[in-house]
């Protein structure tokens, strides 16, 4: 491979990581403004680690309701 087709290369994947960076954060920016914050990566991350602390919780809540 020459010089120009590595640099060419090289300029063609700065440009990609640059569009991929600019769409997640403007992903994230209609989701806070339309307050679905939930439907992002990081909002998904927060309930699928909160669900097993409410799962605990229902499961006491019935189980002491008996």
């Amino acid at each position: 491979m020459d010089y120009t087709s590595y640099a060419r290369n090289q300029k063609l994947e700065e440009e990609m990581q640059t569009i991929g960076i600019q769409r997640h954060q403007n992903l994230v920016i209609n989701s806070q403004q339309k307050q679905q914050e939930s439907n992002t990566d990081y909002g998904l991350h927060l309930i699928r680690e909160s669900m097993g602390t409410v799962s605990e919780f229902i499961t006491n809540f019935i189980n002491d309701s008996f």
